[in-house]
């Protein structure tokens, strides 16, 4: 007897659930906020670097062309006019200039060109941190690019 009952309770539990489930289902799928967090800080590469030499009064002077490229897709402060250029360890904001070459996507390339060096004269410029910022604040590294006339 016990067996019959427990063989019925299962039919009704079994019949219950058939009843209970539902042949479509509903779901609603609501957009509450659309973020988008950056996490890749700006950098700057050094591309190439070319020396152009020329005589005047009988001197040989050189040109230095150098590449930069600034890799950032969402630039909020842009401040590269701030590199420092320094010439034998004594700064120097005559001799150089810097012009913006080319803006594609997410790439800036810049063009430092400092004039009227002398050979075995030491080149270095720094790139401060933070010259670079991008909407989330990210900043850019120092670098340092060392350089010799030979």
């Amino acid at each position: 007897m016990s067996k019959k009952i427990v063989f019925l309770f299962l039919i009704f539990l079994a019949s219950f659930t058939l009843i209970t489930q539902a042949k479509y289902s509903l779901e609603k799928e609501i957009l509450i906020a659309n973020i988008n967090i950056d996490t890749i800080s700006p950098k700057i590469e050094l591309m190439n670097i070319k020396n152009v030499s020329y005589k005047e009064d009988n001197k040989e002077l050189y040109n230095i062309n150098i590449q930069i490229k600034v890799i950032e897709s969402n630039i909020k402060v842009n401040n590269i006019n701030s590199i420092q250029v320094k010439i034998d360890n004594v700064e120097n904001k005559n001799n150089y200039a810097i012009n913006k070459i080319e803006n594609i996507d997410n790439e800036i390339i810049y063009e430092i060109i400092i004039k009227n060096l002398l050979k075995n004269q030491k080149i270095k410029i720094l790139i401060p941190e933070g010259i670079v910022i991008d909407n989330s604040n990210n900043t850019n590294n120092e670098q340092i690019i060392d350089y010799e006339i030979e």
